[in-house]
């Protein structure tokens, strides 16, 4: 299911405060405009591979404004029975809350987010930001409910996911996780109790006749949830584990 939003009011999210706090690539209103041709692209590539009758596309003003509507599509397309519970995420949304549609480029020059301001009032134009528009604008208005779908492309797309998804298991098929693991279940001793360091799972920690456990963890031995801060903080901790009674320190590519 492609949620698309029109480009206008996702550039206006993006480069907003609050967003760019936490986003900082997206402060300039030019990322936010390529950021949205490349997913929609993307989605729309999908689209054409897959056809009506296995994606969906839906607008987001429509889903905010008659959800029910959306909803009982999607379920539709899923084969699957409506609830009233479904609603409930959707309570207290109103059309209010639904993007303005698209403004034009004189409207945009005066109040939207479509460049930074000159010395003289006027804006100063964003790169993709025309072809953005003209792309937003176009897929609103037309309907892509009875599109067939295009057997070579979705050949060629599922190809190139087999090749990004062979990207990270080597010429042996071995995982990357089962390669460190065999690497310490060479290295270290029998009996051995190593740190590991990894964002959680236990796909690193599975070592025969070894003790594996990960550096950031809680109490109960599951993942901390982050890494250290600072140098000081990791230091900190890894004496304490190791006066615990930890001998080694993994450290797999992943978290050079």
């Amino acid at each position: 299911m492609h949620v698309l939003r029109d480009v206008d009011s996702v550039v206006r999210l993006l480069v907003a405060k609050d967003i760019s706090k936490l986003f900082r690539s997206y402060r300039r209103e030019q990322t936010a405009y390529d950021h949205w041709l490349s997913t929609v692209r993307a989605c729309l590539e999908v689209e054409r591979a897959l056809g009506s009758e296995v994606l969906l596309r839906i607008r987001h003003n429509d889903l905010v404004a008659e959800p029910e509507k959306c909803l009982r599509g999607c379920l539709e397309l899923l084969g699957e029975d409506w609830d009233e519970a479904y609603l409930r995420p959707f309570d207290g949304m109103s059309t209010e809350l639904a993007p303005a549609a698209p403004a034009t480029t004189s409207e945009a020059a005066v109040a939207g987010p479509a460049g930074s301001a000159t010395g003289d009032g006027r804006v100063k134009p964003t790169r993709f930001r025309a072809e953005a528009e003209a792309l937003s604008r176009r897929l609103l208005a037309e309907d892509p409910s009875d599109r067939p779908p295009d057997a070579e492309l979705a050949d060629r797309l599922g190809e190139r996911i087999v090749r990004l998804a062979g990207r990270g298991v080597p010429a042996d098929g071995r995982s990357p996780a089962t390669r460190v693991c065999q690497v310490m279940e060479a290295i270290l001793p029998a009996e051995a109790h190593a740190l590991v360091v990894s964002r959680g799972g236990d796909d690193l920690l599975r070592v025969e006749g070894r003790t594996a456990v990960l550096f950031q963890q809680r109490p109960d031995g599951s993942y901390l949830g982050y890494h250290p801060r600072d140098s000081a903080e990791a230091i900190d901790r890894l004496e304490a584990l190791r006066a615990s009674g930890a001998q080694y320190l993994v450290v797999p590519r992943t978290a050079f």
